[in-house]
């Protein structure tokens, strides 16, 4: 299993992770998220904590893409949005 914390800008919002089997779970840091929600457009999806269960379109496109530049931050440069990868279990 993998796991990432989720940044807006500097700011730690989130934890995901991604198990081998290609299940995903994202836990929100809501009390960082409801203190910015009304100046930052965060999508939707960061918003709440979703369970065990299939890929999430807006984190595996950004880890897609990571494995592409492996030496590059995770993230888009159209978004102020970053993983960083913060375990790695075997």
């Amino acid at each position: 299993m993998e796991i990432y914390n989720v940044f807006w800008k500097d700011i730690w919002i989130g934890v995901l992770s991604v198990k081998e089997d290609g299940l995903y779970k994202y836990q929100a840091k809501e009390e960082e998220i409801n203190r910015l929600k009304d100046t930052v457009p965060f999508d939707p999806i960061l918003m709440e904590s979703k369970d065990w269960g299939e890929a999430i379109p807006f984190f595996k496109s950004r880890l897609e893409c990571a494995e592409k530049f492996p030496d590059l931050e995770i993230g888009f440069p159209t978004d102020s949005y970053r993983l960083k990868k913060v375990s790695k279990n075997v």
